[in-house]
């Protein structure tokens, strides 16, 4: 943009560009071919107009035209280059009439750094004077960066200078004032080793007024003693060696306590004209910056230990181990006699998980404890913050019911709660012999070893989720294997048959007495193979949540159970089984004929299946309370223990041996369970071991119960 007068240079500085034609139009030619450089633009019509300006303004380069009447660009170049104040100024000349070398040669010759014809390419006018522009720009920066720094150096020196004079002026003064408001003990000693000079700060360690020190000896003012005789022995030193002693330490016992006072103390030689005229004392109480190292010491002490204990964290995955490295680490860190860790158990009960130092009576008195006891290990967890008492005392006065039955070294304890989300899950008990104080060290440290302990816990929870997770997947896959192997036995062994028997009828090589047992075998196999596969349909409905009761009646249990005992008898009898009934009620209860029917059925089925030949299958139902009650006892061989919990489940049967024995899928008592639900009864197994029986207990509601009127 064209201007009269340049602008002041502000930062970030705009270079001034000068174009000189005595043509308007040529002008603002120049002007929109430069205009995108955003530069500061200004206009000359003459050589005369271009001098007047440059005398005034500051460009970066100036854009010339040859040809112009009065006074041409050569000459007006030759001007410029004459000024001091301008012949730096890069010059381009442009001319539509003296295009060629000659005159080109001549530009140069009258300083011109570039010689253009026109008509010229915008594009290269505006790049070359972009670049002057940024040559000028730079320089122009470099030009203000070393005016700020000559500004600067003499300003400081003039202050130093100013500093200098007042420091020259009242040197004693200032030495007097530095001397007595040092926070350091400083003091001046003449030839004869007497005290010219002595400040307030000194003056207070030797517990002497500095009016008695000034004009004596330390050995006039200071009691006789090893450190008065050392200290003046050292002042003597550096008056004959005039060598400086510095930095010597001095641990001074503080009176009626266990800490010292920490100091160091230089000496050093003060000389006029080439000799030791005085000595100067300085002593700078380190008391503070001692404790600060040593609490510092301490922190990376402690920092070291938790990373161990992190790192011995990291390798244990059960809670045990997160346990015996709880115990042992925090009895290791702050040195107690005894440590316990304890652990939130379901039922809100407190367990000890680990101990160390306890002797067994100990641990047995608090083995398990509600966590409503008052007692430091709950109360940690429950309160969900650290207790400290530093002495039995403190103990005894919050927990007085259980002081009696300390530990005979208690005198000073530590609970501090295993937090993890803020969800308590222990707490860990630390117990020493001696009283002792908690610091602000103590309580991070033992703080962050229980966070420490409470991620592990969590960490090795989730692991032992996991590997449970694991192992009922490999069961389940181990068990869906074996239902399928059994499925296909099951399934192909009636097949089998009655395709034998079938064949043989078919191919009419049976005598004809044989020919009704072929048909009766086919059929039964037929049965099996039906029963097989409503079993299979009925699971399916219960695990899709489909099996429901259908025709509900009011109906007497007894006959169900007559009607059973009537269907089961041929099974028992081939396997001369005593089938015995004892009914004691005939009362009625509500629920599906048939479905009742199939749990009794199943019920003594399952019985007789498991019973040696020549054995017992007892029958009995009678009221009980508001229900009727069947149970189903045998002297088969028996459930184990382990698998008693497991007898209602789903594909589930105590060996695989069993189900080649027997035979079946291991679904009936998981079906008859459902079903007894459905009734909204219940139904139990008992077992005293393999080869004692087992009984089958089934309770159906009355219709007068609450329950019963609510089957569907």
């Amino acid at each position: 943009m064209s201007q009269d007068i340049c602008p002041p240079s502000t930062p970030p500085p705009v270079p001034c560009v000068l174009l000189v034609d005595d043509h308007p139009a040529n002008l603002l030619a120049l002007e929109v071919v430069l205009e995108p450089l955003g530069l500061h633009l200004m206009r000359a019509s003459s050589g005369r107009d271009a001098l007047r300006q440059l005398l005034s303004n500051e460009f970066a380069v100036i854009v010339l035209d040859v040809q112009m009447p009065d006074m041409d660009g050569f000459e007006t170049a030759d001007l410029v280059r004459r000024l001091e104040r301008t012949r730096d100024i890069p010059i381009i000349f442009v001319s539509a009439i003296h295009r060629d070398d000659a005159y080109q040669a001549k530009g140069y010759a009258h300083g011109a750094v570039d010689y253009l014809p026109k008509p010229f390419n915008p594009d290269v006018l505006r790049a070359k004077v972009a670049a002057f522009a940024e040559l000028w720009r730079r320089a122009e920066n470099l030009r203000v960066r070393e005016a700020e720094l000559f500004e600067r150096e003499r300003a400081d020196l003039v202050a130093r200078e100013k500093r200098a004079q007042a420091e020259a002026a009242s040197s004693a003064a200032v030495l007097d004032a530095v001397v007595a408001g040092a926070p350091i003990g400083i003091a001046i000693f003449d030839a004869h080793l007497r005290c010219e000079r002595i400040n307030a700060a000194l003056a207070a360690m030797h517990g002497v007024p500095a009016d008695a020190h000034v004009g004596r000896t330390l050995a006039e003012t200071l009691p006789e003693g090893p450190e008065t005789a050392t200290t003046i022995e050292r002042l003597e030193r550096v008056f004959d060696t005039g060598e400086p002693l510095l930095n010597l330490e001095v641990a001074r016992p503080l009176p009626g306590r266990s800490s010292h006072q920490y100091s160091l103390t230089s000496y050093f030689p003060v000389r006029v004209e080439g000799r030791v005229a005085r000595v100067a004392m300085t002593v700078v109480d380190v008391t503070a910056l001692r404790a600060a190292e040593a609490r510092a010491a301490a922190k990376r002490q402690n920092l070291h230990r938790l990373m161990s204990v992190a790192a011995a964290l990291s390798e244990a995955h059960t809670s045990l181990q997160v346990a015996e490295v709880a115990v042992s680490q925090g009895r290791a860190l702050l040195g107690a006699e005894r440590a316990a860790l304890g652990v939130l158990s379901e039922g809100e009960t407190a367990t000890l998980l680990q101990t160390v130092g306890y002797d067994e009576a100990q641990i047995a008195r608090w083995a398990s404890v509600p966590l409503s006891h008052p007692i430091p290990m709950t109360d940690a967890i429950r309160e969900r913050r650290p207790l400290y008492f530093e002495s039995a005392a403190a103990v005894a006065e919050r927990y007085p019911e259980i002081a009696p039955l300390r530990s005979p070294g208690d005198e000073a304890l530590a609970a501090v709660p295993l937090l993890f989300e803020e969800r308590g899950l222990g707490s860990l008990v630390l117990a020493f012999d001696e009283r002792r104080g908690f610091s602000e060290a103590d309580r991070a440290l033992l703080t962050t070893l229980a966070r420490l302990c409470a991620q592990a816990m969590e960490r090795a929870r989730l692991y032992d989720a996991e590997a449970s997770a694991r192992a009922e997947a490999e069961t389940a896959n181990r068990a869906k294997d074996e239902f399928l192997a059994l499925l296909s036995h099951e399934l192909r062994s009636p097949l089998n048959a009655s395709l034998g028997w079938t064949t043989m009828l078919r191919d009419n090589i049976l005598p004809a007495e044989k020919r009704e047992r072929a048909l009766a075998t086919v059929e039964r196999n037929i049965r099996a193979q039906v029963a097989l596969i409503e079993d299979l349909l009925d699971v399916s409905r219960i695990v899709a949540g489909k099996l429901h009761l259908n025709s509900i009646q009011t109906l007497e249990l007894a006959g169900v159970v007559e009607a059973a005992i009537e269907a089961v008898r041929p099974a028992a009898e081939a396997k001369t089984i005593r089938v015995e009934g004892q009914i004691e009620t005939q009362e009625r209860v509500q629920g599906d004929p048939v479905r009742l029917l199939q749990i009794v059925t199943n019920l003594l089925g399952n019985a007789i299946k498991f019973t040696p030949k020549g054995g017992w299958v007892r029958v009995h139902l009678r009221r009980v309370d508001g229900s009727i009650e069947l149970s189903v006892t045998d002297d088969g061989q028996g459930i184990p223990p382990a698998f008693l919990p497991h007898v209602f489940d789903k594909f589930k049967q105590a060996d695989s041996g069993m189900t080649r024995a027997h035979g079946g899928l291991g679904l009936g008592l998981a079906i008859v369970k459902h079903l007894v639900e459905l009734h909204h009864g219940t139904i139990t197994a008992h077992s005293e071991g393999t080869g004692k029986g087992a009984v089958f207990v089934m309770r159906v509601p009355l219709p007068s119960s609450p329950t019963s009127s609510r089957l569907r």
